[in-house]
């Protein structure tokens, strides 16, 4: 009905600033819309808010798709995706496509290993110095995020904190303001102890001093 009565259009709503989309879990996905398509509706309403906010479960490719879409979305500061998981990479990706990004919610980010054979001790460096492997985005990484500083983590069911550590470390080597991985205060010590020890591997030598300031952080 929204969309037939055309109640929200890219040039409707033009000075609305936040944008809060909440839906129950029976209705998604639709009978007549997929998720991707939803979160597409849903990030056009109002393409000048600075503040989103949806629950709607759509994978980490669909949403950098969405985002790679027609509309602008470089106007948004805080964005809060709590049913989606990304893996590290998209999570970059999407940083990039959002210079003015401050904060970021999303479920607990997943390690996809590189099929190109780079060793973890490799993965800082190649983060830095390579471009994303996606095969609709070809954006170097780094400097990036400069306005990126929070990312807000639903780990009640995360067990691998030491490959949470890692996607933060490298998330950090990019983001040069990125300091603070908001997470529930009972994960926090096993996540702080776990970026602690990964800091000492080879690869994050070289930063050391700015990463363990985030991982006081917690």
């Amino acid at each position: 009905m929204l969309r037939e009565h055309s109640v929200f259009t890219p040039q409707s709503h033009p000075i609305l600033r936040r944008v809060i989309v909440e839906f129950d879990d029976s209705s998604v996905p639709g009978g007549l819309v997929l998720n991707a398509e939803a979160l597409q509706f849903v990030l056009g309403i109002g393409t000048q808010a600075s503040v989103r906010v949806t629950n709607i479960p759509v994978t980490g490719a669909d949403l950098i798709s969405v985002m790679t879409s027609l509309h602008n979305y470089a106007s948004i500061q805080v964005l809060s995706l709590r049913s989606t998981t990304l893996d590290i990479w998209e999570a970059i990706a999407l940083i990039m496509l959002l210079p003015f990004l401050s904060d970021l919610s999303t479920m607990p980010p997943i390690f996809r290993t590189m099929s190109n054979g780079i060793a973890l001790d490799d993965l800082p460096a190649y983060v830095v110095s390579t471009f994303a492997p996606m095969e609709h985005i070809r954006l170097n990484y780094a400097p990036m995020g400069r306005r990126f500083r929070c990312w807000h983590l639903d780990v009640s069911h995360v067990n691998n904190y030491e490959e949470l550590a890692t996607c933060g470390l490298l998330l950090a080597r990019q983001c040069p303001n990125f300091d603070y991985a908001a997470l529930d205060k009972q994960h926090r010590e096993l996540f702080r102890e776990a970026m602690q020890k990964k800091i000492d591997e080879p690869g994050f030598g070289q930063d050391a001093p700015r990463l363990e300031y985030l991982s006081r952080q917690q």
